[in-house]
């Protein structure tokens, strides 16, 4: 079985980015991850909406503002903090290094952009 595991910030998502994007496309970005660990790990798979990505944006929510950041008006510095956090939690699911890797650079490259 082939899994998908590549997630992108496409050049388009990133046309007229601001902090309150990026943060949705961390969202986005967290789902993907967590759906791909779910497959790799033979686990019940979540569905594409719904709770699924409602329980995404609060994990995320809940990592922000335990860093400082305020969900409603996040900030560079922000989203700076959160990738760290991110990605241990998405290195606590299992995923090889090389993607946990190349995970870690879309992060920064949408950041990189504001």
């Amino acid at each position: 079985m082939s899994i998908n595991i590549e997630w992108e910030a496409s050049d388009d998502d990133l046309i007229g980015i601001n902090a309150e994007k990026a943060l949705e496309l961390f969202i986005d970005f967290y789902f993907f991850a967590r759906k791909v660990a779910m497959k790799v790990n033979d686990e019940e798979e979540i569905p594409d909406e719904g709770p699924g990505m409602f329980q995404a944006q609060e994990e995320v929510r809940t990592m922000l503002e335990l860093g400082g950041g305020r969900y409603e008006k996040p900030k560079k510095k922000d989203l700076v903090k959160l990738i760290p956090a991110i990605i241990d939690k998405v290195e606590s699911w299992g995923l090889p290094q090389e993607v946990i890797s190349h995970y870690r650079k879309e992060l920064s490259k949408i950041v990189s952009r504001l």
